[in-house]
């Protein structure tokens, strides 16, 4: 039975109904786009999950995801879909796609295999392995774009393997970013146009260097051996050993998200000079990133590496207002 969109709100969930408007779009653990961000007047929904993970759906609107999928499959509508999620809210728009036949999407840093879910460090919950399951039953491309953080070991877990790049999360980029990428989408004024247009944007958006395609800047060899290694830290021992062998084995690979994770490694192993080299590669290539920042800056103050000082100490100027910045910074530049 089929029903229209109602206005209504609760802890979890908000869906404004707009007169005229010329599409709904639906957000999933992400904000819902603004009103430059879409093509005319649109209705918007809007879902939340506190535990982030969608596993028991929405609660105070729908208790399961079966539940979710039946409210918006019974939505009676000739109004275009758009699905836009992040995160664990971009594994539920995939799913929700492949269940709405004529839904548009935008995924960005979706959890699509078990290996991801844990380089997120979200919970266990009942649709690991749907989304990758139910994707290999659609041979066919479907509407819309899947987006993949390129410096996030969860993207990485991903990337590893050309296998999971299935046809059914539609045209697959790279962003250059830790995480975040909607944001980083909205900063670079590409949100609405993604929104609008899908993959017919991505050839602009590839010549302005907003996005790329799948391994235009790493292999799926070095993405599995970034995903092992961010493992592998947390296994002991053995683990440490593991995730040192391949640091060093892929020392060359520029992605500023694998150079952090080898100063991380190499500093646990005493490899200060090493650390210090990898941590000031991951921060110059990256310097919108806090996390790089912060690495290196400590890393500079660990060594003692006076001529980094001064460029360790700017780098962290825009995030002082984070916590903990401004001291970092002061105590660094204390040692000049």
């Amino acid at each position: 039975m089929s029903r229209s969109l109602e206005a209504g709100s609760g802890r979890n969930h908000k869906i404004v109904v707009r007169p005229g408007a010329r599409s709904i779009f639906v957000a999933f653990g992400t904000d819902a786009p603004s009103g430059s961000e879409t093509p005319g007047p649109a209705s918007v929904v809007r879902f939340d999950d506190p535990d982030g993970a969608f596993g028991r759906g929405v609660p105070g609107f729908v208790e399961s995801l079966d539940s979710l999928f039946c409210w918006l499959r019974g939505l009676g509508t000739e109004l275009p879909v758009y699905l836009v999620g992040e995160g664990a809210g971009a594994s539920v728009a995939l799913l929700a796609n492949m269940l709405l036949p004529k839904s548009r999407l935008l995924a960005v840093g979706p959890l699509t295999v078990p290996e991801s879910f844990m380089e997120a460090g979200a919970l266990r919950h009942p649709f690991w392995g749907q989304v990758d399951q139910l994707a290999s039953d659609f041979p066919a491309q479907q509407m819309g774009v899947t987006a993949l953080c390129s410096w996030d070991p969860a993207a990485a877990a991903m990337l590893g393997g050309e296998q999971t790049l299935k046809p059914a999360y539609g045209t697959i980029v790279e962003l250059p970013c830790r995480s975040n990428g909607i944001a980083y989408l909205r900063r670079k004024r590409a949100l609405g146009v993604l929104l609008e247009r899908g993959a017919d944007a991505l050839r602009t958006l590839i010549d302005e260097n907003v996005v790329s395609l799948p391994y235009a800047h790493g292999k799926p060899r070095e993405y599995a051996a970034f995903h092992e290694a961010h493992s592998a830290m947390g296994r002991g021992q053995s683990g440490r050993k593991r995730a040192m062998r391949l640091v060093e084995a892929e020392a060359g690979w520029a992605n500023p998200g694998w150079q952090h994770l080898r100063a991380t490694v190499l500093r646990r192993e005493n490899a200060a000079a090493e650390a210090l080299e990898a941590a000031r590669l991951a921060a110059r290539s990256a310097p919108e990133v806090a996390e790089f920042c912060v690495g290196y800056a400590r890393l500079v103050q660990e060594n003692k590496a006076e001529d980094d000082v001064a460029t360790a100490a700017a780098m962290l100027e825009p995030f002082l207002r984070q916590r903990g910045i401004a001291e970092l910074r002061d105590s660094l530049t204390a040692t000049i």
